[in-house]
């Protein structure tokens, strides 16, 4: 892990714009317990570069799994999570792992430990404002991407 953090640091200083350096240090500094350090690279990387889904997506998950309230608040991650998401049509089964994280505390959960694993207990259905697509995520369905709830086409219609 101190090679990598190296490396991008490295990288960094031959190039300071590099956006992914800053995210991969950052990824790195989180891993090694520097949480702080990690919330400081993921918005280089995210002013460097605004369209960069990754990096939003470590800020969210950072925020989700630091035990540091200082770094941000549910709503900083679920923005960050959003934004992930958003840049990547929410196509990216990660940024709405991130996203079903981050609206956890929305809900009166407890905040995961150990990292990204799923340790969320949702409310009962009738209950919970939670998008359905995190939803499914989270109590590890298969995926449904007709969970869109976009309106059928015209076509669509004529074959059911």
């Amino acid at each position: 892990m101190l090679g990598r953090w190296r490396t991008s640091s490295a990288v960094i200083d031959i190039e300071p714009r590099a956006a992914a350096a800053y995210n991969n240090r950052g990824f790195n500094y989180q891993q090694l317990g520097k949480h702080a350090e990690a919330l400081s690279d993921f918005d280089r990387a995210i002013e460097l570069a605004p369209d960069y889904a990754l990096a939003y997506q470590n800020k969210a998950w950072l925020i989700v799994v630091s035990e540091n309230d200082s770094l941000g608040n549910p709503s900083v991650a679920i923005a960050a999570a959003t934004k992930a998401g958003e840049l990547n049509n929410y196509g990216v089964i990660s940024d709405l792992a991130a996203l079903a994280a981050a609206l956890g505390p929305m809900n009166n959960l407890k905040r995961p430990s150990g990292g990204r694993k799923r340790s969320w207990r949702w409310p009962p259905r009738s209950e919970s404002p939670t998008p359905r697509k995190c939803r499914a995520l989270s109590e590890s369905q298969a995926f449904d991407p007709t969970l869109n709830e976009q309106p059928a086409s015209d076509k669509d219609k004529k074959d059911k």
